[in-house]
Formats: structure tokens, sequence, C-alpha cells
């Protein structure tokens, strides 16, 4: 089992380590070393985590099971397309996480 984690900030690696670890994985990087990238208006640029509220954007059924949000999806392009313009980061540095409900 992984023991130490080196990619993700301490911050983003509090969840798993907590939820998935049961506190035993460990942050081989500090916080320093993985400072939020410019080009998104981060809530606490120290903790570069952000939920975005779509709470007014409609999810459609494309077959009556599988759901789609194109709202949703045209404000990930938005900023993952504002992570890239500014150059801190790139494209294969960049994870979109988007939690969901299953029915």
């Amino acid at each position: 089992m992984l023991d130490t984690q080196y990619r993700m900030h301490p911050t983003i690696a509090e969840f798993p380590a907590e939820y998935i670890y049961e506190g035993r994985l460990l942050t081989g990087i500090t916080a320093a070393q993985r400072i939020a990238p410019a080009g998104f208006n981060w809530p606490d640029p120290a903790h570069p985590v952000a939920f975005v509220n779509m709470a007014d954007a409609m999810e459609d059924a494309k077959d009556g099971r599988s759901h789609r949000n194109v709202e949703h999806a045209r404000a990930v392009v938005e900023v993952v397309e504002g992570l890239l313009r500014v150059g801190d980061v790139k494209s294969d540095q960049i994870a979109v996480i988007t939690p969901y409900q299953v029915p």
C-alpha cells in the first residue's frame, strides 16, 4: 500500500489520506513546493482547492440513464483555459475532479 505521496498539494492530499488510507498516507512535499497556479481566483491561495457552485446549471439525460451537464462542462473549460493561458501549469499538470451521486 502507498505510504507517502509526492504529487498533490498537502491540502488536496488530506481527504484521501484520511478517508481512503485511514490516516496512514504521508505527504512527502510541502505546500511551498505546490504553489497555487495563477489564472484562477483561488478562494485561499495557500490551499489551492476550490469548489465551483453551479447550482443553476441544468442537467439533461441523454438516453434516460446517462447524464450530462453542458454548463458544468463550459465552466470547467473556462477554468482550465484560464490556468493554461497564464502558463504556470501545462495541461498534463491539471486534474479536474467532479463528484456525482449515483442514483
